[in-house]
């Protein structure tokens, strides 16, 4: 009788052991799918960011080119002239710098007259100037 009563308790803890690990195999396999749903959803989700991405950049590649071929179109007119456009600038360039120089010159000029109205001599208003003696005699001679 001990014998059959160890014998049925032995058989229901293997029928215990073995529906538990059913169930955790259960649990798991449910575990799962829910992540691969998951995954999956996400999946769809980056596939359809792809797309949307693929579509702007095909949108700003046509517009690029679009602009590429506006901009090769407009050098090829025959009114647009490079050189033409370096020396309009080089001109401007060079005004300006006269335009200072002669501004600087004729602040030299106004220098060396009040001085000179002052009674200093050449040598002396090159002294106080930090100018050639001869420079300063140029500069009166050739503005007065």
């Amino acid at each position: 009788m001990l014998k059959i009563l160890i014998l049925s308790l032995g058989i229901s803890c293997i029928a215990a052991s073995l529906f538990l690990a059913y169930r955790q195999e259960k649990k798991v396999g449910h575990e799962l799918r829910k992540r691969e749903v998951r995954l999956n959803r996400l999946l769809q989700q980056v596939n359809n960011l792809l797309d949307r991405l693929e579509k702007q950049y095909s949108t700003l590649e046509e517009e690029q080119k679009s602009d590429f071929v506006d901009t090769l179109d407009f050098k090829l007119k025959e009114d647009y002239h490079p050189d033409k456009k370096v020396e309009s600038i080089n001109q401007n360039l060079n005004k300006e710098d006269r335009k200072r120089e002669d501004a600087a010159k004729t602040e030299k000029h106004k220098q060396i007259n009040e001085l000179l109205n002052s009674g200093f001599n050449y040598s002396e208003i090159a002294q106080h100037l930090n100018m050639g003696r001869r420079e300063v005699e140029l500069i009166h001679k050739l503005n007065d």
